[in-house]
């Protein structure tokens, strides 16, 4: 079940329009990574890195989750 619900994530977060929103989701939530370590893989601040992540977050749709 655990891996269902992972690839239901992944699915979410591939299905976002924008391409650093992405990105920073990929490192933050299925790489595991810190805001810093996303921040510096991806050659931003860790404040610009916090803002795409909560952009994101707020377009995020995942089936089956109403909010």
């Amino acid at each position: 079940k655990g891996f269902a619900i992972r690839r239901e994530i992944e699915q979410a977060i591939e299905a976002l329009p924008d391409a650093m929103q992405v990105c920073v989701l990929r490192y933050r939530f299925l790489a595991c990574m810190t805001a810093g370590q996303t921040a510096r893989e991806l050659g931003l601040t860790v404040g610009h890195t916090n803002r795409i992540q909560a952009a994101a977050l707020d377009a995020l749709t995942v089936p089956g989750v109403q909010g």
